[in-house]
């Protein structure tokens, strides 16, 4: 096996907490053929010193200084000083696994690929882990144009067909240094999905993993982005840019594009106003409240897509309603999300008034209703509404 060298880099910005174990687990990764490039994009608490620290244990290490710059600005820095045939990114409070480098670079490797993309584990403040996984089928495309008709939702789901970030990948150095000249300072929101699906739309071959070795924490001081005077005006950057990169490809794409940053303003919005506990504007989708009844009752909710996390919010917080059971076929990968989700099969040891099915169609209704009389569910137990969409 040809072993190409590889650049790791990460950008860092006052992350001194998490530093040091993010850079032990790239020291520490089984292929051995890599650059660390560490870039301090002025970091003002001891991070710098960190970075110093480590250079002097290990000859692999570079450390590159710069004035507070942003992310992205970091990035390109640690990219044009990179030498490997390939680039890698970590960011400075996430950590990665032994052997990720050594199967992004085999995969890479094997099928002569550009770009090699593989999956994510969350890592939530309170401890709680969820996979995150690209619905793309894993394999080669040679061309992945079919593939990146789902970018931004699988299908009719609203998960992502391929994940957005930049990290848990690996590029070809030239792909990346022609991408990343496309995308202009200017884009400070989303940078990750614009260089990601910017990669993607061009000629190259990119190979899908299964491999679940990147650790993405999200930290509770993270980057709030109510705080942000600029917020709406770099989402129309990111929309400009994007609606450019898609003008040539048939209209799935720029409805997605429409749809996702329809949601990106309606959060900006929300922040803005200070409402993000605010129900009404927090969920897409209200109850029809002519399914219900008067008096309490207690109902079991089936369905924990985007309309059934909606319905739940809204049922918890009714006086009227007691949201007795929760239930999904996918339970499993719900529980692992931190949703108390139980299995369908369930609904037989439950008492209950009603059984609400949140789905969009009435169609997709009357097949779960065929379902559930299967568990011996009553018919005339079995409710649905349309939902009504209150999305800004």
């Amino acid at each position: 096996m040809q072993e190409f060298r590889i650049s790791i880099i990460v950008p860092i910005y006052n992350t001194a907490d998490y530093l040091p174990r993010c850079i032990e687990s790239i020291r520490m990764q089984s292929y051995r053929n890599t650059e660390i490039i560490l870039v301090d994009d002025g970091s003002t608490d001891h991070s710098l010193s960190i970075c110093r620290k480590y250079a002097g244990m290990d000859k692999r290490i570079q450390i590159i200084e710069q004035e507070n710059r942003g992310n992205n600005a970091a990035r390109k820095a640690g990219l044009m000083a990179s030498t490997g045939d390939y680039v890698t990114f970590v960011d400075s409070d996430d950590w990665i696994g032994s052997r990720l480098v050594e199967r992004l670079q085999a995969a890479a490797e094997r099928c002569s690929a550009d770009m090699v993309i593989s999956n994510v584990q969350m890592i939530y403040a309170d401890g709680r882990k969820a996979e995150r996984k690209n619905l793309i089928e894993a394999g080669i495309y040679k061309s992945p144009s079919k593939a990146v008709k789902n970018l931004f939702y699988y299908g009719r789901q609203s998960d992502y067909g391929i994940m957005p970030f930049i990290f848990a990948k690996l590029y070809r150095r030239n792909l990346l240094m022609d991408t990343m000249d496309k995308i202009g300072d200017q884009i400070q929101y989303d940078e990750d999905r614009a260089l990601v699906w910017t990669c993607l739309m061009q000629n190259i071959t990119a190979v899908f993993i299964d491999d679940m070795e990147y650790y993405y924490c999200q930290r509770k001081d993270g980057l709030v982005r109510s705080k942000d005077e600029m917020y709406l005006a770099k989402v129309n950057y990111f929309y400009r840019y994007m609606s450019h990169l898609f003008e040539k490809e048939d209209k799935i794409l720029k409805e997605q594009l429409d749809h996702y940053v329809l949601r990106c303003i309606q959060t900006g919005l929300r922040w803005k106003l200070g409402l993000s506990e605010n129900n009404l504007l927090r969920n897409k989708y209200v109850l029809d409240m002519s399914v219900l009844f008067k008096g309490v009752i207690r109902i079991i909710l089936y369905g924990a897509g985007v309309v059934g996390r909606d319905y739940y919010e809204s049922l918890k917080a009714s006086q009227n309603i007691n949201v007795c059971a929760w239930i999904d076929k996918a339970w499993e990968k719900l529980c692992a999300e931190g949703l108390e989700i139980k299995p369908v099969e369930q609904v037989c040891e439950l008492e209950y008034d009603y059984l609400l099915v949140a789905v969009k169609n009435e169609l997709v209704f009357q097949e779960i209703k065929s379902e559930l009389t299967a568990y011996a569910v009553p018919a005339d137990k079995i409710i649905w509404g349309r939902p009504c969409n209150v999305q800004l």
